[in-house]
């Protein structure tokens, strides 16, 4: 988290929280040195284990709770507030003021992409799968404009399987850079996970639950930014 150096004048990023992008009510700190809102840092840390900012392993028992921080963010919600977009900054009034209270819901952008499993596509061994059996992939490049939390699905008539990869994918060696991976967690054999994107280089393969299957698919990434895709 970054210094504040006067408590009337609030960088806006010191009051948000990195995974609901919206104003702290119980802020904690890591130990990676950011703070989080208490719940969503929780339920990060035990679907992922580590930080979703530096990948760092990160423990609930040492999460530490930042009272100065939620007592300006309270200041922030009660506080009539001038936003100065040049500096990205706050100002906060003297809090006798009367209050006026003003809200807002971060927006998300669904960005989604359809493409197809074919026999002339590469395969590979995936992770996970039958030893010795074949499966058609397609490695789809993504890059997200905004850091955030992001909701990956699938949509297709075939069974699918969705692997999430930091950077680029090797296909010799699938658990390599290997970030996430899911089958069924959207219904109807289809693969759901959330991620945390930042502007960089990801690696998202869609391959089938079974070897030698074939058919189209599309795609759903939903979250603060757009996802741009691309085929490596």
């Amino acid at each position: 988290m970054s210094r504040i150096v006067n408590e009337s004048t609030i960088a806006i990023e010191d009051l948000v929280c990195p995974i609901t992008l919206e104003v702290f009510r119980d802020p904690v700190v890591a130990q990676d040195g950011h703070a989080y809102e208490r719940e969503a840092i929780t339920k990060w840390i035990l679907e992922h284990g580590t930080s979703p900012l530096t990948r760092e392993p990160l423990e609930i028992d040492l999460l530490q709770a930042d009272e100065r921080l939620r007592q300006l963010c309270q200041q922030r919600r009660n506080s009539t507030v001038s936003y100065n977009a040049r500096s990205q900054t706050i100002t906060l009034p003297p809090s006798h003021k009367e209050p006026k209270v003003q809200s807002s819901s971060p927006m998300q952008i669904t960005s989604q992409y359809s493409s197809s499993l074919k026999p002339n596509d590469s395969q590979f061994s995936r992770h996970f799968g039958t030893k010795n059996k074949a499966y058609y992939y397609k490695a789809v490049l993504l890059n997200a404009s905004f850091s955030g939390s992001y909701q990956v699905k699938s949509i297709s008539k075939i069974d699918l399987y969705g692997y999430l990869y930091s950077g680029y994918f090797v296909s010799k060696m699938p658990s390599v850079n290997l970030l996430q991976y899911d089958d069924d967690s959207g219904g109807n054999q289809q693969f759901l996970f959330d991620a945390w994107l930042t502007p960089d280089n990801y690696t998202l393969v869609v391959t089938t639950y079974s070897g030698n299957v074939t058919g189209p698919f599309s795609l759903a990434i939903t979250g603060p930014g757009t996802v741009v895709f691309s085929i490596r």
